[in-house]
């Protein structure tokens, strides 16, 4: 796994319950700017569900420089590439739980296809945070001491 982005601003303010893996659909472009790495995450980055498919808005590929005619929309909504049995649970998760759907990693398989990671997350409370930080600063503590 290789990866190319990652969403840490995305995935801030929540707690990852449960992570999905999907495909995209890219045009030729695109595909070519993000092996280009000329890709990232918008802040308000996130995944929707309509007609039994799934989306995905906040992903902005540059065009591509060598592309002369076909030039795509950097801010399009793309739609992820998932099992019909995985979108129904998803969808059915987030109307009665509540949970979030995040896009966190970007990054090409084994196959060299682009594949994103997707995050079931849950919002923090401030005292959570304060507690996740708290343990991230004595983990960089303990890996600076060894």
């Amino acid at each position: 796994m290789k990866i190319i982005i990652k969403n840490k601003r995305g995935l801030h303010n929540y707690q990852v319950i449960k992570r999905y893996e999907a495909g995209i659909e890219l045009t030729g472009g695109e595909v070519k700017s993000i092996r280009n790495k000329k890709v990232q995450f918008s802040s308000s980055s996130y995944i929707y569900f309509k007609d039994n498919q799934v989306y995905l808005i906040g992903l902005e590929v540059e065009n591509y420089s060598f592309n002369t005619n076909l030039n795509h929309n950097s801010k399009r909504e793309k739609k992820l590439l998932m099992h019909k049995n995985e979108i129904k649970k998803m969808e059915h998760e987030k109307k009665t739980n509540g949970v979030t759907y995040v896009p966190s990693i970007l990054y090409f398989n084994k196959k060299s296809l682009i594949k994103i990671e997707i995050c079931q997350v849950k919002g923090l409370k401030k005292q959570d945070k304060r507690e996740q930080k708290k343990k991230m600063d004595t983990k960089k503590l303990i890996k600076n001491y060894t």
